[in-house]
């Protein structure tokens, strides 16, 4: 956005919020925006941003028969978007319309002249499909009596089969067992492929309860085998030779068994003989408390008494008490000579311990330090009782002295510690410097500083008795720049500084006056003729030397027939200039002199002059701002022991 009349800088206010000069990505609507120059006046424009119609997709679909059939078709309608489309398909045709399909998902992507892209998904479904059901039985032992009974429907009947044996029935018969496949196709030539197994069913079912051996492996085991189904008698041959049916003397191992009836049905089956123990039973005691002591009792059952009890501690007994944490073991042995050997670990809780800061965020304010209190170990949530009456883990609002908590965990462990707050004092204090003179009514680019550096943060805001004095930049710096208010008006600046965790704040009024009042161009004195006559601001970087002393119009018609001149005690012209500026002045007194370039953030652009001056030597310094934008605004500043003087320039 290009502004052509007004006076900068402008500020921008758009319906969305948004306050730059350009906004983007923008949705189709209505948009307006106000602008306002740096003398409050207003300008309002808006704008409409429309969008295409929507591209859309619509199909006319014709499915595939059945599986195996390309005789399905895709035609598509495209419309709305802006101009030619671009088609592409998924299976990688750049057709509007696609022919000879199978059945499945086609995807098409349509992308006007415009890039707006969209997708649509189309499926083909066959027509026709044949779905089977089936039952089975399943051949017996060497008998070659299996059936497949399958059930087709879908498609169109009358059906024909083909099975891998060659036969064309519906069903197959008289099946061995082993896997099987078929062919079903309909009436117009729609197939479907399945493949069957038989299995062989043994009538044999085996069952048996084993004896188990002692936990010596003595040899006194036994397996009591019984058998169902199928066509007795039965033989049995067990896999280490023997052929009885029950088993006894056995020590612990694994033994199969494989029974076969008399029409040579067989079922096999692993039994596993194992060793006899006994029970035990333990009730441990852990510590709950970092430094307490746990136990361990045992109860052995099921085996023969007494029991003798053997702990890596050297203790006898079933139960010891007074364990630390750590590792312990015992072996238990009964009146037969089984034995067991049990492990157990023994864990302590961690100490609770607990750690605090200390802090005041008011600057060392009775009544505003805070303790943050930290706990670790034992075992958790726990429970705060403060000397100060307080159950919470953290406190606030606190005078200094000393407070002891009690903290108690889920566990019932307690421990206390200590907090000392020492009475301190802010070692900093906001302050704002005063300026060595009061600011020209309306002028720009005035500025007011605080020594307090390096702090975390700065705000400045300021209060005027008719709102004309404001901020323009620095609001959050050590520095603030700022335009002087209207005649008679007076201004609250309040600076607030975060510093080493506090927060104070601090002011600086104005004289009841407020500001000093000059002429509508910021020069000096209107009712004096010399246009040069009060002191300016900053500006140039050249040594001064002495000048013909000569009426500042001459000069001015022979630099610019359109040059506007500012009448202060530091006289800059042209102003609005185009590529270069010069300053002229008359030194008051003897004394060190420096003028320097603000832009219009309040940064400093360069140092056009600084030395020592005579007091009545007339000095002169020119200003070529390289590489400058057109349109910008700028301040001088000029500074001395006795003076500071500012004022605006315009590069046009």
């Amino acid at each position: 956005m290009i502004i052509q009349d007004g006076t900068e800088p402008y500020t921008y206010r758009w319906i969305t919020g948004e306050t730059t000069s350009v906004i983007q990505n923008l949705i189709p609507g209505n948009y307006a925006v106000t602008i306002t120059d740096a003398n409050s006046n207003t300008l309002t424009l808006s704008e409409t941003i429309s969008a295409p119609e929507a591209i859309t997709i619509s199909e006319s679909v014709i499915h595939p028969s059945c599986s195996g059939s390309i005789n399905g078709s895709i035609d598509v309608t495209i419309t709305g978007g802006t101009g030619a489309y671009i088609v592409t398909w998924s299976n990688g045709s750049t057709e509007q319309d696609l022919t000879n399909l199978a059945s499945g998902a086609y995807a098409i992507t349509v992308t006007d002249a415009a890039g707006c892209v969209i997708q649509k998904t189309i499926t083909l479904n066959n027509t026709t499909s044949l779905v089977v059901g089936v039952t089975f039985t399943h051949p017996t032992c060497t008998q070659n009596n299996g059936i497949i009974n399958i059930t087709p429907s879908g498609g169109v009947a009358p059906y024909t089969y083909l099975w891998s044996t060659g036969a064309t029935t519906e069903d197959l018969q008289n099946g061995s067992a082993g896997t099987y496949s078929v062919k079903i196709t309909d009436a117009i030539g729609c197939s479907i492929d399945k493949v069957y197994a038989l299995r062989i069913v043994s009538p044999i079912l085996l069952t048996y309860v084993v004896t188990p051996t002692t936990c010596v492996d003595s040899g006194v085991g036994a397996i009591s085998l019984m058998v169902t189904g199928g066509t007795a008698p039965y033989t049995y041959l067990w896999q280490d030779g023997a052929t009885t049916k029950d088993r006894s003397g056995l020590k612990a191992a694994l033994y199969k068994v494989t029974v076969t009836d008399a029409v040579g049905c067989t079922a096999s089956t692993n039994i596993s003989v194992f060793k006899k123990t006994f029970e035990v039973t333990s009730q441990v005691v852990e510590a709950k408390c970092s430094g307490d002591l746990g136990s361990i009792t045992i109860s052995p059952m099921d085996g023969i008494s007494p029991y003798t009890y053997s702990w890596s501690t050297g203790d006898t007994d079933n139960s010891v008490t007074e364990l630390a944490a750590g590792v312990y073991s015992v072996t238990i042995t009964d009146a037969s000579g089984c034995s067991r050997t049990m492990v157990y670990v023994l864990t302590t809780p961690s100490a609770i311990t607990a750690t605090s800061v200390t802090s005041n965020a008011q600057c060392s304010a009775e009544g505003a330090y805070a303790i943050d209190l930290t706990v670790s170990g034992g075992k958790s949530p726990y429970s705060y009782a403060w000397s100060n009456g307080a159950t919470t883990e953290d406190l606030n609002g606190l005078n200094s002295g000393t407070y002891t908590v009690a903290i108690k965990d889920a566990n019932g462990c307690t421990t206390t510690h200590e907090v000392v707050i020492n009475a301190t004092t802010s070692t900093w204090s906001c302050l704002i410097s005063s300026p060595s003179v009061q600011a020209v009514c309306k002028s720009v680019g005035n500025i007011l500083s605080t020594p307090v550096a390096g702090a975390t943060t700065y705000q400045w805001t300021v209060a005027s008795t008719d709102n004309s004095w404001s901020i323009t930049a620095g609001s959050t710096t050590s520095s603030v720049v700022y335009t002087a208010g209207n005649a008679g008006s007076s201004a609250t600046f309040t600076l607030a500084i975060t510093y080493a965790g506090c927060t104070q704040t601090c002011t600086y009024k104005t004289a009841t006056s407020g500001c000093i009042e000059k002429d509508n161009t910021g020069g000096g004195d209107p009712s004096t003729g010399d246009p040069c006559a009060t002191d300016s601001t900053s500006a140039p970087t050249t040594t001064p030397e002495p000048v013909e002393t000569k009426p500042v119009e001459s000069a001015v018609e022979e630099e610019d027939q359109e040059q506007e001149e500012i009448k202060l005690n530091v006289c800059a012209y042209p102003n609005p200039f185009i590529d270069r500026i010069k300053f002229e002045w008359t030194a008051p007194a003897d004394d060190y002199v420096q003028v320097d370039i603000y832009d219009g953030l309040g940064r400093k652009v360069c140092e056009v002059f600084s030395g020592q001056v005579r007091k009545g030597q007339s000095c002169k310094a020119d200003w070529i701002p390289n590489g400058q934008q057109d349109k910008t605004i700028y301040f001088y500043k000029y500074r001395s022991s006795k003076k500071v003087e500012q004022g605006r320039l315009l590069k046009r």
